[in-house]
């Protein structure tokens, strides 16, 4: 009866020791960071865009003293209060992101963003002239941003970064078809 009693444990011991020892759980991965979200589409498409408002921001402030057109006047008045306040908010949601200060879209031309040389010929030119150009730079401005934020809407993360692609993209559109008022340039 012994042996009975003795196996009893020490088969348990044995079955112990060949079984393979618990494995601690698993740790759980770190939560993804907003920043970390942001580093594939939401960044960029914010600095994208900050930059293309502040170079049309420079072409806006040239309307008023040289644009034949009244409703131009009208249009980019609206269009600078929009566009300052997305800037805004764009920034507030670079912030949020941890994005670096210096946004590296600033200093290069991309489409739909006036270069140095038509900024110079807007400049230069006075009414009718001059509403060709800006109309032409205005266009191509209001579509590149209504493409980036659609494109965004597609594949970004982070809802305050897609909701403001929402408002960018819906207010683009109004603007280009307020924009049609103005014949398109024979290319």
């Amino acid at each position: 009866m012994w042996t009975r009693v003795a196996a009893g444990p020490v088969l348990l011991c044995v079955l112990a020791a060949c079984s393979p020892p618990a494995a601690p759980p698993s740790p759980s991965p770190p939560p993804v960071t907003s920043s970390e979200v942001a580093l594939g589409t939401d960044m960029p498409w914010a600095q994208l865009t900050l930059a293309l408002n502040e170079r049309a921001l420079k072409t806006f402030s040239l309307v008023r003293d040289r644009a034949a057109d009244a409703r131009l006047v009208t249009l980019t008045g609206e269009l600078t209060a929009g566009h300052t306040q997305e800037n805004a908010q764009l920034q507030a949601l670079l912030r949020q992101i941890g994005a670096p200060a210096e946004n590296p879209h600033t200093s290069h031309d991309m489409p739909g963003m006036a270069t140095a040389d038509e900024v110079t010929s807007m400049s230069a030119a006075r009414g009718e002239a001059f509403d060709k150009l800006f109309v032409d730079s205005l266009r191509k401005h209001l579509t590149q941003c209504q493409n980036l934020a659609h494109s965004m809407l597609q594949s970004g993360k982070l809802p305050d970064a897609l909701a403001l692609a929402a408002t960018i993209e819906s207010t683009r559109q109004q603007s280009l078809a307020r924009l049609a008022l103005w014949p398109a340039p024979q290319r």
